[in-house]
């Protein structure tokens, strides 16, 4: 649930579940939630059963038991998707230049 795992997450085009530590893996939980990209637990990891934890796996992977949906499956699927897809077309390094100089053109006075 960290920002490079997350990342690598999100770029792979699959449903992905994350059960946070420590610091910034809740709001990579959240973020995963709130995407639609998988599920993000709002607990730590200590204290998700293994039954959530199993229940979230097969959510992820678009099977149906007693407690899955279909439909959540499949947007799941298609969100996961289209945001790699967008992370793909994005051009990381020209857009980390371009905010470092805009960065240091602005703030040369500090």
């Amino acid at each position: 649930g960290g920002a490079g795992t997350t990342a690598a997450a999100l770029r792979s085009g699959v449903p992905t579940i994350v059960t946070p530590c420590i610091a910034d893996q809740f709001d990579n939980a959240a973020l995963i939630e709130s995407s639609g990209c998988g599920v993000g637990f709002t607990k730590p990891l200590k204290n998700i059963s293994s039954q959530e934890l199993a229940d979230s796996i097969l959510k992820c992977c678009a099977v149906v038991g007693d407690k899955g949906d279909n439909e959540s499956s499949s947007n799941m699927c298609s969100n996961s998707k289209r945001i790699a897809i967008t992370l793909g077309e994005e051009d990381g390094i020209q857009n980390a230049i371009q905010a470092i100089t805009t960065f240091v053109t602005t703030r040369s006075d500090t």
